[in-house]
């Protein structure tokens, strides 16, 4: 069995998982969580002792900060994310993680950007792909939790207002001031495919309104395909 574990608002979540004493009885489950970089982050940081039992698929459409400035001249998914999320997950301080979590400062084009994301663009642009990318980053900084890419392909966040109008860029959604109708990716591009998630067998979840239309789509296929294997692989 695995749970899916949505990101929480305002939650503090290494109280719940160090006070809940029936956590102990779930170490031994898959779970998944799903979210952006800093609410996903601490998520992750409280289930650490889940080992690799543990995964996170990470949002890939922020396009502010540094982050943002590398996908306008670079292009590739968010890495920003993804990132944050691996820094909250490293146990060891070392050089490499030293490297991973520096920020440049000081004027000129390298101002203000985090080493961890150059690094991770850097595989990308070696034509490595995002998904081994983290995975040689995870082993580099010996974190346990696997952590997958809600998408390889890069695409944005696009919302429908209430009036009717479509506002594209996760930064400029940020900014909407009215109710939101609905959310997509654009363009449509399909979720990442992780061999992990095959030995699922039943999924316990509900849906945020944060997460893209499409990508709800994308799990759902993903959990039904994963039900259908492992059925047909059970031992007789």
């Amino acid at each position: 069995m695995a749970i899916v574990v949505l990101q929480p608002v305002n939650i503090n979540c290494h109280s719940i998982c160090k006070k809940n004493k029936y956590m102990k009885n779930y170490k031994n489950k898959k779970i998944v969580a799903v979210g952006g970089g800093h609410g996903l982050g601490r998520m992750l940081a409280a289930l650490k002792t889940f080992g690799s039992n543990a995964t996170g698929i990470v949002a890939t459409t922020d396009n502010g900060g540094s982050t943002g400035r590398i996908r306008y001249c670079q292009g590739g998914i968010a890495w920003g994310d993804t990132r944050n999320c691996i820094n909250q997950l490293i146990t060891e301080p070392s050089i490499e993680s030293m490297m991973f979590e520096y920020r440049f400062k000081g004027a000129g084009e390298l101002d203000g950007h985090n080493l961890g994301n150059l690094m991770l663009a850097s595989l990308d642009n070696l034509s490595v792909r995002p998904l081994e990318a983290i995975q040689l980053i995870r082993s580099m900084l010996k974190v346990d939790v696997k952590i997958v890419p809600m998408s390889e392909h890069p695409a944005d966040l696009k919302a429908l207002s209430l009036d009717g109008k479509w506002v594209v860029g996760e930064t400029s959604v940020d900014e909407m001031e009215s109710d939101l109708l609905r959310l997509d990716l654009e363009p449509v591009v399909p979720a990442t495919s992780e061999r992990s998630l095959q030995s699922i067998k039943r999924l316990y979840y509900s849906w945020p309104w944060q997460l893209p239309n499409q990508y709800h789509a994308a799990v759902a296929d993903a959990r039904s395909k994963a039900k259908r294997l492992c059925k047909t692989k059970t031992p007789s």
